[in-house]
């Protein structure tokens, strides 16, 4: 990292976008703590992350990795509910309102069906939801997902931005995404911000940002992106680099 800074606040759904290798998921550690940064600190609501346990992290923040390993049978509402276990004293179990609420959780989602099927036995894209439902039931003011849509179709795709939209525009969280699918960071984030070698190259503030904003944002980014605005949407071209024919002048 870089000299990097940028702001979640709550009610804000905003994609963390960059190449492969430029820091994301290693932001994303550290912002959740379970990785310590070599110099400087680093705070999560002000407080350093050094100095908070791992249960008054998870109180701050929700974190989703790329990869779970959950090797065990055990049912899929046992897996939500692990999600109460830093509102818990030590003796403490879930109750039933937190098996309500766990149950909500799914119904959100759309995998309700799911909820007393072996998590092990579930497709890649159906223990992504069910992880991403375990986030929400933690009740963090933090959500911190790195990849939530990698294993998802693209009907999944929308349904789990469009529930994480509903419930971050309450005003209670905010969320911070790692994205690969500049079309769905468009259609969805308030804020985008764009990450290189390790430091923010760019920041897109969906509501106000013009087209050229955009695509210079893009063009730093990535390259090769067409962005096109049409009835109040982005939407996304892909541009290969342009053949260099004979006799043409390079």
């Amino acid at each position: 990292m870089n000299g990097l800074s940028l702001t979640v606040k709550p009610g804000e759904l905003c994609a963390l976008m960059g190449p492969n290798g430029s820091g994301k998921s290693t932001l994303l550690r550290l912002i959740a703590g379970f990785a310590q940064p070599d110099a400087g600190t680093l705070t999560l609501s002000g407080h350093s992350t050094q100095s908070l346990g791992p249960k008054e992290r998870a109180r701050m923040a929700a974190y989703l990795p790329q990869r779970f390993g959950v090797s065990f049978d055990t049912d899929v509402i046992d897996i939500v509910l692990m999600g109460v276990h830093p509102q818990l004293g030590l003796f403490q179990s879930p109750s039933r309102t937190h098996r309500a609420q766990a149950l909500d959780a799914l119904g959100a989602l759309g995998i309700q069906a799911l909820a007393h099927r072996n998590f092990t036995k579930l497709s890649e894209g159906q223990k992504q939801m069910v992880m991403i439902a375990r986030c929400i039931l933690q009740k963090a003011p933090l959500l911190l997902f790195d990849e939530p849509d990698s294993a998802l179709d693209i009907n999944n795709r929308r349904h789990m931005m469009s529930t994480l939209s509903s419930l971050v525009h309450s005003g209670e969280r905010g969320a911070l995404l790692i994205l690969h699918d500049q079309q769905l960071a468009l259609s969805y984030c308030d804020k985008i911000y764009f990450i290189r070698d390790g430091a923010i190259s760019g920041q897109i503030h969906r509501a106000t940002a013009t087209t050229a904003q955009v695509q210079a944002a893009m063009d730093r980014a990535f390259g090769q992106v067409k962005v096109y605005h049409m009835d109040g949407a982005y939407l996304m071209g892909y541009h290969p680099p342009r053949r260099t024919q004979k006799g043409d002048v390079p």
